[in-house]
């Protein structure tokens, strides 16, 4: 295997485990509202259980972290970056993300999650001179986002727009657009794992204060509800870690396509977690389902082309 394959693999392998991953927590999360008995409109119980997942989460990077690194050097910079990263990438992203979640459709935010998607290659290209925009990336970026966008429309029905609903979810795309490439611009002279578990703690500290300061708690405590949780903390410091080494490693535009495969893999871990019979959405899993995925698929494989013009 040559060196230009073996980057390939890295990228797809490492990419698909981080999108996968993630789509795993979408309906871990639902299920979690469940289990902690936290109701729809409790926004405060949704922000306290957040804070708890991420800061969980960056203490389960930075304490093996610490203990296997003896000499570490926490310089201004890296503080300076993980602060803003913190504020942004997972503070930003999650508060507004899980308010906005209480007062829009699932379909609605799948959509305007893809958009996200589609803000961070256009960005990408903006704020990095050496990102390319060829026409493969773009037409790969609509072939992926009418994959989602289909899907979603097919099974359900958007809901009526509001502010504080999708407004909310506009938002939160928009920091996690922001956060990650931060991110690559943070990543270039710093550990990947030690900027992600610090920025991952300050973020899960300020929502977790949040939560506190509007009375969030988890109303209902269960063995199998703190497994659950443990569970979401190492999705979260492991897919974070991971997507921070990709974004230092390749083309940041390139990585954020790998982001149309996330609610696709939400709705195969919704369905499977429905048969099982601890979700209700078996009918989230249609042939539209399978067509998003190759959509996906054909939008990252077009994207990761070299032409002329463009370069991985």
């Amino acid at each position: 295997m040559n060196e230009t394959h073996k980057n390939k693999f890295k990228l797809y392998s490492i990419a698909i485990i981080c999108t996968m991953l993630w789509g795993s927590a979408i309906p871990t999360i639902k299920l979690g509202y469940d289990v902690f008995n936290i109701m729809p409109s409790a926004t405060a119980d949704k922000l306290f259980f957040a804070g708890v997942r991420f800061f969980g989460a960056g203490l389960l990077i930075l304490v093996p972290y610490f203990f296997f690194h003896k000499e570490i050097q926490l310089t201004r910079k890296l503080c300076k970056n993980s602060l803003i990263l913190g504020f942004i990438q997972t503070a930003g992203q999650y508060f507004f993300m899980y308010i906005g979640l209480a007062y829009t459709t699932g379909v609605n935010a799948s959509v305007f999650n893809a958009v996200g998607t589609l803000l961070y290659v256009v960005l990408a290209w903006i704020v990095y001179r050496d990102e390319k925009l060829s026409k493969l990336k773009l037409i790969g970026c609509i072939i992926g986002f009418s994959g989602i966008l289909l899907n979603n429309l097919a099974t359900q029905k958007m809901g009526i727009l509001s502010f504080k609903g999708d407004g909310f979810i506009i938002i939160s795309n928009i920091c996690v657009a922001v956060g990650f490439l931060y991110s690559k611009h943070s990543v270039k002279n710093s550990d990947p794992f030690l900027l992600t578990g610090i920025q991952m703690g300050i973020g899960g500290f300020i929502l977790l204060a949040s939560g506190l300061f509007l009375g969030g708690r988890l109303p209902t405590i269960t063995f199998g509800g703190l497994i659950l949780l443990l569970y979401l903390m190492v999705v979260s410091s492991v897919a974070f870690s991971l997507w921070t080494l990709l974004l230092r490693d390749y083309s940041a535009s390139l990585v954020g396509m790998f982001n149309f495969l996330t609610p696709v893999f939400g709705t195969i871990f919704s369905y499977i977690l429905s048969i099982f019979g601890f979700l209700n959405e078996t009918s989230a899993f249609t042939p539209y389902t399978i067509l998003a995925i190759i959509c996906s698929a054909a939008g990252i494989l077009l994207s990761s082309l070299k032409t002329q013009n463009d370069e991985m």
